[in-house]
């Protein structure tokens, strides 16, 4: 039998972040991961959880979070 690495499919997740994660950096936000590969991002001190990256692939979405 042969089961799919599930530590590999994480670590693609949360691989296609590392250009909006860059950004965030720029932006000075901070933000961290939530298992398997959420984004979560704070904001005027409020969280914003992210379930994809084309959510957070435009940052103005970030500045709407409330």
């Amino acid at each position: 039998m042969l089961f799919p690495d599930p530590s590999a499919e994480l670590n693609e997740q949360q691989r296609q972040l590392d250009e909006v994660k860059q950004k965030l950096r720029a932006k000075g936000l901070d933000y961290g991961f939530i298992f398997p590969a959420r984004l979560r991002v704070s904001f005027n001190s409020q969280p914003c959880v992210f379930q994809s990256p084309l959510e957070v692939q435009v940052l103005d979405l970030v500045t709407d979070c409330q």
